[in-house]
């Protein structure tokens, strides 16, 4: 039997969660397993609006007093994206999304809360924490540890052995190679090639990655 999902988040990101877990639904040889039920938005301005088909339900608040309900957060910020956790209550359940064509092994440890979006490799002895968010076409190599509430952006590469501190946020088409670290709470640019450690709660950006004073 399908379950109610809800969906944080009405934007861009909100809209491309609804594809994924569309073509979840699609691929699902036993029958669709979410029942889309609608949005979730703290922008008042949409409350009762329709977006791509689902109503937006209200804020988070919406959530008090529901029992067997799922949710998705699609917030690409890591910080506002725990925030959003920590309001939503303990009763919701936080599946794991994955993109049917993505690639992982058996031998990958997926978190609750965790997106996974299409066209996404995972190979070997991999951690993803919880309420991480891996975008379009990212690559991760074995025995890499992604933190929780990390956001790898479109087409991030990930190499083997690779630690990426919690709430750190990858930007487009960066690279992290092999054995590096990335400090919690860092940002790393778009395009940015990490060739040495980077500390936690700054920003690195360029090729090599720099740290920007």
């Amino acid at each position: 039997m399908a379950k109610d999902l809800v969906i944080f988040g009405s934007g861009g990101f909100g809209r491309e969660v609804l594809w994924l877990v569309e073509e979840i639904n699609d691929a699902s040889a036993g029958g669709a397993p979410w029942r889309l039920t609608g949005f979730l938005d703290d922008d008042q301005n949409k409350w009762g609006t329709e977006i791509d088909g689902l109503p937006v339900l209200g804020g988070m608040d919406w959530l008090k007093n529901k029992r067997d309900l799922a949710l998705a957060i699609a917030v690409g910020k890591p910080s506002v994206r725990r925030q959003l956790y920590e309001r939503a209550g303990a009763a919701v359940e936080f599946p794991a999304l994955i993109h049917p064509g993505v690639l992982l092994s058996k031998r990958v440890r997926l978190g609750p809360g965790v997106l996974v979006c299409a066209g996404t490799i995972l190979t070997t002895n991999i951690t993803v924490e919880r309420f991480s968010i891996l975008n379009l076409t990212c690559t991760v190599g074995h025995d890499a540890v992604l933190g929780e509430f990390c956001t790898l952006s479109p087409g991030v590469h990930i190499s083997g052995c690779v630690t990426v501190g919690a709430e750190a946020f990858v930007g487009t088409g960066a690279e992290i190679l092999e054995g590096r670290k990335v400090g919690a709470r860092t940002i790393i640019g778009a395009g940015a090639v990490v060739n040495s450690d980077i500390p936690e709660g700054v920003t690195a950006v360029g090729v090599p990655a720099r740290v920007r004073s």
